[in-house]
């Protein structure tokens, strides 16, 4: 499982203004990284699914003086779904270039249990009072947070259900992949 954090948006939600360059660079990579482990000795024949993980919801919770938040919370918010629509993207394009390592993602909806699902929280204030509040339609619900930019770990339930079918459905995948070449083996 691979995955740009929450982290990669605080810091660098500028970058994402070419976010489809950069989630294609980001599977080719993943790409790569599968390609030089399956290429490594003893490792022949063992099968790899590289799955990527959405980007969690930006948060403006917490304080790391190595890690700032850049830009308002309402920009990242964006920024967060610029990349996971270019990373559903991405990988889509991955699935159809013939390539033999496909990088799976789990869908942008994987942590939408953990947003600001509407815009409920934001009463009629200022643009400040709402990033102020932590409750921008899109962001981290600070329900759920840990008190920094993370969903709290008891809580991620829904994430790891996500995984795990996409998991089940590539096993499912390669079983009947290797069902079809075994058939076509014995014509």
């Amino acid at each position: 499982i691979f995955s740009y954090g929450e982290i990669d948006v605080r810091c660098h939600s500028s970058k994402w203004k070419f976010a489809i360059v950069l989630a294609r660079q980001y599977v080719a990579k993943v790409q790569g990284y599968v390609q030089e482990f399956i290429e490594t000795f003893g490792n022949e024949g063992i099968r790899v699914f590289p799955l990527l993980l959405a980007v969690p919801p930006a948060s403006n919770q917490g304080h790391n003086p190595k890690a700032p938040f850049v830009g308002t919370l309402s920009e990242r918010v964006t920024a967060t779904k610029e990349l996971n629509h270019a990373l559903d993207q991405a990988c889509c394009e991955s699935e159809s270039s013939g390539n033999l390592i496909t990088v799976r993602y789990t869908g942008k909806e994987t942590w939408s249990f953990a947003e600001v699902d509407n815009n409920s929280f934001i009463s009629k204030t200022s643009e400040s009072t709402i990033c102020d509040s932590y409750k921008i339609s899109g962001s981290l619900n600070p329900a759920l947070s840990d008190g920094h930019v993370h969903v709290r770990s008891e809580l991620c339930g829904p994430v790891h259900e996500c995984v795990r079918r996409n998991i089940l459905k590539l096993l499912s995948l390669n079983s009947q992949n290797n069902e079809h070449k075994q058939i076509l083996k014995r014509r």
